[in-house]
């Protein structure tokens, strides 16, 4: 069976972390134009969503991931985002554990130490110095606060163990400003908010259409 599509994808460092770490095979991200609900909702009205777009994802398409990444100090006076065309041999370093994955024979992910050269955002990483790889294996539309406990541990937030007095009790990381929360859920509400804004149209509060996005690492992993 042929490939779907490839997208290029952006990750954060902790939800590159995550991935790395196998804990997120999935990820949210906002329909544009938004679709509406329409109708009163009662037993004999009901309710229709209107304006859904066609989803630009399905499953079996492939999605490179794009991250803060570095190469040797040499390129740091070349235009734009680019280095030339793949140079033979070329150490790419990436902002999260660089030295974890081990990719294309042409490339080698490595730490570059005192040469490396200027970080690059991620939204300047070409495909060619991607070193994750995903496979979509499902989609679906729903409300963002439809998350269940079991779908935000999915998008890989961060669990942490406190051992205390012969117990222990988990709690989940707080992407807001630090500490930990009770419940992974909460963990991934501060997690959105944190990309998107608590005072915006995108935040949590506003409720916003998603596609949701499962997907296995099928390259990178070494």
């Amino acid at each position: 069976m042929n490939a779907g599509k490839e997208h290029p994808m952006l990750f954060g460092g902790p939800m590159v972390l995550s991935i790395l770490n196998g804990r997120k095979t999935q990820t949210r991200r906002l329909i544009k134009p938004q679709p509406r609900l329409v109708g009163d909702g009662v037993p004999y009205g009901g309710t229709e969503l209107v304006g859904l777009g066609k989803c630009p994802y399905k499953a079996g398409d492939r999605l490179w991931v794009r991250e803060k990444w570095a190469v040797h100090k040499y390129y740091d006076g070349r235009p734009k985002n680019g280095c030339g065309p793949v140079p033979e041999g070329i150490a790419v370093e990436c902002f999260t554990c660089p030295d974890s994955i081990r990719v294309l024979p042409s490339l080698t992910h490595r730490s570059i130490g005192e040469e490396r050269g200027k970080w690059r955002p991620s939204i300047h990483m070409p495909r060619w110095a991607s070193r994750i790889t995903l496979e979509v294996t499902e989609v679906r539309c729903e409300q963002l606060q439809a998350i269940t406990e079991r779908d935000a541990i999915a998008e890989g937030v961060e669990p942490v163990l406190h051992i205390y007095n012969g117990g222990s009790r988990r709690e989940w990381r707080d992407y807001s400003g630090g500490g930990m929360v009770a419940e992974p859920v909460f963990s991934f509400r501060s997690l959105w908010d944190s990309i998107n804004g608590i005072c915006t149209k995108n935040s949590w509060e506003a409720n916003p259409w998603v596609w949701v996005i499962e997907f296995k690492v099928i390259a990178g992993v070494a």
